[in-house]
Parts: structure tokens; C-alpha cells; sequence
């Protein structure tokens, strides 16, 4: 096979993804630098890395990145599988709304992980310098403990509405996953460890997000899998 480049055909293929997805970069990149000229937020604080920002070693925060990292994993896994299942219309039916509630929910926590939305969101109610977690802990707590409130509300209306697909996977790794999620939360908010409180909160995080990944990585594979056969056995009802 000879290879011909052809240029204009591959600018006009180019076109539709460059306005789908440069297009709403360069937007996003505008927005952010019109809010840091509205908040005096410098730049170099929104672009560079956190630990450059603040003069601390590379590994500053090595739990943490690597719990992002996961998250993500898991977030990329749900969507990639929701998409396929548009293949087959048994699949996308059974599976596409917990596939893509499944990327939300894991997408909000990777959110809430990355900008510790748990602890920030106080500022709303008090302004930026209130300082709560240094001034008021026990009300820093509180505020806290709201939150997860609506956290483990969305998580039971989460589990009770798609319980069926649920019970059909390894679920095990998912219950795992919110057993450690709890004692995290737990130690974070508890003041009696005094020894390797940090530690032994971030230790449960980590394999709770392990865990997590692991769930829907098992998941989503053996959905795959089933399309695949649907594909195998019936290969024109797509």
C-alpha cells in the first residue's frame, strides 16, 4: 500500500475535533485569566505546579498525587465504557445510566480530592480569609460533617437506584471502598490519634481509591466483555 499524504483531507477531518475540543480549551483558558484579573489572582499560581508555588520538594503531596491519578483512572474506565455500550442497544440500556453516574459520582470526588472541596467551601459563607480550620476547628468539623451529609445522601440514592446492576459485579471491592472511605473520614475528624494521625488517615484513603478503581476496572471489563459477545453472536444488531 502506498502512503499519499493528503493534506487539505486531513485539515478538513481535523476542523470538527479542533471546535469540539481546542475550541472549548481556548475558552476555558480565556475565563480563567479574565478571574484572575477580577480576584488579583497571579497567574503563575493557576498554571505552575502547587509545589513549585510554594517552595516545597517535588514529592510535596506524593499521597495525594498519586489518589488523583486513580481517580482519574477510574473516571476515564466509567465514560470509555458508557460510550461503548452505545454499540448494542441491550447493553447501552442495562448499563450506560450506571456507567455514567458511576463517572460522575467518581468525577466529583476526584474533584473534591484535588481542590479539598470539603474544607473550602466555608469560605462562601465566610469569606476567603476566615481561616476556619486554624481559628474554629470544632466548627470547621461541622461544616464538614454537612457536606459528607450530602455525600452519603447521594451515595445511598446512588446504590438504592441502580442495586440491580450493582448485585450482578464484584461488589465486594466497593464495599471495601466505602469501609475505608468511612475510617478516613473518621480519623480525619477525630482529635484522639495523636501518633500517625496523617498517616493512617491518608493509608485508608489510598486504598479505599485502590479499591475503587479496582471495582470498576473489573466492572466495566466484564461489560466489555459481554458486548463483545452480544457482537460475536448477533453482529448486524448494533
Amino acid at each position: 500500500m502506498k502512503f499519499q499524504l493528503d493534506l487539505s483531507r486531513n485539515i478538513k477531518n481535523l476542523s470538527p475535533i479542533a471546535l469540539k475540543i481546542y475550541l472549548p480549551t481556548l475558552i476555558f483558558i480565556i475565563l480563567v485569566w479574565y478571574l484572575s484579573k477580577i480576584f488579583n489572582i497571579s497567574m503563575y499560581e493557576l498554571t505552575a505546579d502547587p509545589a513549585e508555588v510554594v517552595g516545597r520538594p517535588p514529592y510535596t503531596g506524593l499521597f495525594s498525587n498519586i489518589g488523583i491519578v486513580l481517580w482519574s483512572s477510574a473516571a476515564a474506565v466509567c465514560i470509555f465504557s458508557a460510550v461503548l455500550t452505545k454499540i448494542n442497544q441491550i447493553c447501552f440500556k442495562k448499563w450506560f445510566n450506571f456507567l455514567l453516574a458511576s463517572f460522575l459520582l467518581t468525577s466529583f470526588l476526584l474533584l473534591d480530592d484535588l481542590f479539598q472541596l470539603h474544607e473550602t467551601y466555608p469560605v462562601i459563607f465566610f469569606g476567603v480569609d476566615a481561616n476556619l480550620p486554624e481559628n474554629n476547628r470544632p466548627l470547621q468539623n461541622l461544616l464538614e460533617g454537612l457536606f459528607f451529609i450530602v455525600y452519603f445522601i447521594y451515595v445511598f440514592l446512588y446504590l438504592f437506584y441502580f442495586r440491580k446492576q450493582i448485585r450482578q459485579t464484584e461488589y465486594h471491592f466497593l464495599a471495601l471502598a466505602f469501609i475505608l472511605f468511612f475510617l478516613s473520614i473518621a480519623v480525619d475528624m477525630t482529635s484522639m490519634i495523636k501518633i500517625g494521625h496523617d498517616i493512617i488517615e491518608e493509608s485508608f484513603k489510598l486504598f479505599g481509591i485502590i479499591s475503587w478503581l479496582i471495582y470498576f476496572s473489573k466492572t466495566c471489563s466484564s461489560i466489555v466483555l459481554q458486548l463483545a459477545d452480544n457482537l460475536a453472536v448477533h453482529p448486524h444488531k448494533t
